[in-house]
């Protein structure tokens, strides 16, 4: 017998659970076939600025995949672009074989945008349950820990970056964001200052 998809998502779900379980009884008499690497995703991000530069997409990205090419960006019919860029990643796994799973909503500083690829796992934002969406949630979560059950302005835990995912420093301090690499690179260096004699010593 011969199982057939005609949705590539149905087929990348099928593709992983049977690679994360192959060494269960169940599939010992299962030979799976298939010219599609379960792995490599094509990722649009959408975003509803055009302050978020590409590099710090990227480094979020980079917690959860690899990167193969750089971005395409589509234009619209008069030319302009319109806030999506279109990646190839490389999904990583877990320890258990399972991909990870990228996060479908990205909250960088005051702006928010979207993550969709195929095979998917649609999660609220705030609480990652499968039920409902962000907008439906009662969850509370804090921007500035990514705890639940409080707000930023009562929390008086460790800032948590939701760029790079580290504690101590929120977005807009990251080392790591382009525009505070920028700033530190314009930032003139003590061998840079010139040290004219004084003109007026004895």
């Amino acid at each position: 017998q011969m199982l057939c998809f005609t949705q590539e998502a149905a087929l990348r779900h099928f593709l992983e659970i049977s690679s994360s379980n192959a060494s269960h009884p169940k599939w010992k008499d299962w030979q799976v076939e298939s010219s599609v690497q379960v792995e490599v995703v094509t990722l649009v991000v959408k975003f509803w600025t055009g302050r978020i530069p590409d590099q710090d997409i990227e480094l979020y990205l980079k917690r959860y995949c690899e990167i193969l090419q750089p971005p395409i960006k589509p234009v619209d019919k008069f030319g302009f672009w319109y806030g999506v860029r279109k990646y190839k990643g490389w999904m990583r796994r877990d320890e258990a074989g399972h991909i990870i799973s990228i996060p479908n909503s990205i909250s960088l500083g005051p702006y928010n945008g979207r993550i969709i690829y195929p095979g998917q796992t649609v999660r609220c934002f705030i609480c990652q349950d499968l039920d409902h969406q962000a907008r439906e949630c009662p969850t509370i979560k804090c921007w500035k820990c990514s705890e639940l059950g409080h707000k930023a302005k009562s929390c008086h835990n460790e800032s948590e970056c939701s760029l790079c995912g580290l504690k101590g420093h929120t977005f807009f301090k990251c080392p790591k964001s382009f525009v505070n690499i920028l700033k530190s690179s314009r930032q003139p260096r003590p061998s840079d200052t010139l040290d004219f004699p004084d003109v007026y010593s004895q």
